[in-house]
Formats: C-alpha cells, sequence, structure tokens
C-alpha cells in the first residue's frame, strides 16, 4: 500500500507541476508552492467533506522568501481545474491522510530535487530520517545507554519514597 501512495503522490505533483511550469512569470520557488497546495486540495477534494476546502498556508520558507498566497492563488486554481490526476476513490480514510502527508513532503522536499533546485532542508535543519535508521539509531542509543547505566542502577540498591499510605514506591 505504501508503494502504491508513493506512485499516487508523485503522480498527482509530477501532473500538477507540468501545469504550472507553463507559466513563465512565476519563480521556481512559486511553481513548486503552487503545485504543493494544488497536490493537497486535489486529495483532500476526494474526501466526504461538508464543503469544498483549498488549502492555503505557503511553507514558511517560501513566506520568508517572499512569496504570497495571493500571488499564486490564480496559478493553483489553474492547475486543478487543467489537472486530470488518478482517482482517489479506493483509499481508507487513513490512506488519504497518509498520502496527504505524502503529496505534502514530495511537495517541498522531494519536487525541488527533482527539478534541480534543491530545499531549505539543511538551514532549517529539516531532514526526514527513514524509520528503519531511526529504529536502528534508537536501538544503538539505547543499548550503549543500558550497557553504560545498568551497572549503576543495579548498585543502587534502595530509593525508599513512601507516599501518604507509608507503601514504598521503590525498594
Amino acid at each position: 500500500m505504501k508503494h502504491e501512495l508513493d506512485t499516487k503522490a508523485w503522480s498527482i505533483l509530477s501532473g500538477l507541476h507540468k501545469i504550472a511550469a507553463e507559466d513563465r512569470s512565476f519563480s521556481i520557488l512559486e511553481k513548486t508552492e503552487a503545485t504543493r497546495l494544488a497536490g493537497l486540495t486535489y486529495v483532500v477534494s476526494f474526501l466526504d467533506l461538508y464543503h469544498d476546502y483549498e488549502f492555503s498556508k505557503i511553507s514558511f520558507e517560501a513566506e520568508r522568501l517572499g512569496v504570497s498566497y495571493s500571488k499564486i492563488q490564480n496559478s493553483i486554481k489553474l492547475c486543478l481545474e487543467s489537472f486530470d490526476g488518478p482517482s482517489l476513490g479506493r483509499i481508507s480514510k487513513s490512506g488519504m491522510v497518509s498520502l496527504l502527508g505524502l503529496v505534502h513532503s514530495f511537495g517541498s522536499h522531494h519536487l525541488p530535487l527533482q527539478y534541480d533546485k534543491g530545499t531549505s532542508q539543511r538551514p532549517l535543519g529539516a531532514y526526514y530520517t527513514p524509520q528503519n535508521i531511526a529504529d536502528y539509531i534508537v536501538d544503538i542509543t539505547m543499548s550503549r545507554m543500558n550497557s553504560n547505566f545498568l551497572p549503576i542502577l543495579k548498585n543502587f540498591s534502595c530509593i525508599s519514597c513512601s507516599n501518604n499510605t507509608g507503601n514504598s514506591h521503590f525498594s
């Protein structure tokens, strides 16, 4: 399912980016932001909401560099009107949440890299660490911590801490 969602997210973003890239009056960052926001809005349009929802919050980095939503708003609408993307009808609600996360992540970080434009990950300290690598780091850290602190804890014979009933919490 994860691979399928990755493929759908990238399909949505690359299709929308082709439309956004046609407008030569926008900077690369503005095209990327328009693509990301259009992608998020596209995914949400498949949810059974009581009203239409449009994403309008640009990224911190785009805002910092002077991109305004009002400037890219028409590009977002054009992308959504012109885009004939994949149907998302069979994806569960939890799958939709995952897809939204992927569209946001790919739109913020992978899309600029795909078009050789880099991202602001380094100055923001915003890096994605794959789960298997994060687990490995935690395992190593915890094993070292356990090997260093376990002997100390075993030698720590007694802590008496009484509550109002006189019962000891640690012994």
